[in-house]
């Protein structure tokens, strides 16, 4: 199962139904990537929910609206389990004029476009933001 797949798929299908709140599967790469959304300003956070009775974790997703407009426009899974996308830091554009972000897997951990750059680092390109 691809965890970061299920996560953009249901934030996209929240963002489509104009959701306040949505739940997800917990994962660490799912947390990180909530934490870039966060910081970037696409989502107003989140919060873990712990699950006693099956000991599995969710995420509740709460979404971002400006004047009844979603804070993410679109939501792109670039690389899938069957055809990985690396990227070198140099090669990396900025997407729709500086206001979406590229998520990217890198030896330093997951990271945003921007902070990849300023590291000077590449790595699996996973998905895009704007």
């Amino acid at each position: 199962m691809d965890t970061k797949s299920d996560l953009l798929t249901r934030i996209r299908n929240a963002i489509m139904r104009n959701f306040k709140y949505v739940e997800a599967p917990y994962s660490k790469l799912s947390e990180r990537i909530l934490e870039i959304l966060a910081d970037e300003k696409f989502i107003d956070g989140y919060e873990i929910l712990e699950d006693q009775s099956t000991k599995f974790n969710s995420f509740n997703i709460k979404l971002r609206y400006v004047n009844g407009r979603s804070a993410i426009e679109s939501l792109k899974v670039i690389s899938k389990p069957g055809l990985r996308k690396y990227v070198q830091y140099k090669d990396l554009k900025s997407l729709r004029g500086n206001t979406g972000i590229y998520i990217i897997s890198t030896s330093k951990g997951v990271l945003a476009d921007r902070k990849a750059k300023e590291l000077k680092v590449g790595g699996e390109l996973l998905c895009s933001v704007y």
